[in-house]
């Protein structure tokens, strides 16, 4: 009888703790406080302030404009050379000498990409 009385505050305590971490998280499904309709949907401020835009909605200078229409074709062979070495990651015929290689060549194009980035764009 002891022993299903303690069984049962535990899980009252349980059921609480939950209840309350649920009401005061950042993120979740409850609607407690510290909710922002906004959290974890990649949105920005403005410079304006306050004001928040999707992400890939933000205005972009034209400096680095230039540089995703310039960089466009290297950043697609990246993705390609990327997909390329995870499909050589699941060939159980792929040698360590190959996947070495690709390795080099990603690491080889993202620094070239990196180099003709003129202010840390995001691309």
């Amino acid at each position: 009888m002891k022993q299903m009385a303690v069984l049962l505050v535990l899980v009252f305590s349980l059921i609480i703790v939950v209840g309350v971490n649920d009401a005061w998280a950042p993120t979740g499904s409850g609607s407690g406080k510290g909710k922002s309709s906004s959290q974890g949907k990649g949105y920005v401020t403005s410079p304006g302030g306050g004001d928040k835009v999707p992400y890939d909605q933000r205005t972009q200078n034209e400096a680095c404009k230039r540089f995703l229409d310039e960089t466009s074709g290297l950043r697609k062979d990246l993705h390609n050379k990327r997909f390329d070495y995870s499909e050589a990651l699941r060939d159980s015929g792929t040698t360590s000498v190959d996947l070495a290689r690709r390795e080099q060549e990603i690491k080889e194009l993202r620094i070239n990409i990196d180099g003709k980035n003129p202010q840390s764009c995001r691309w």
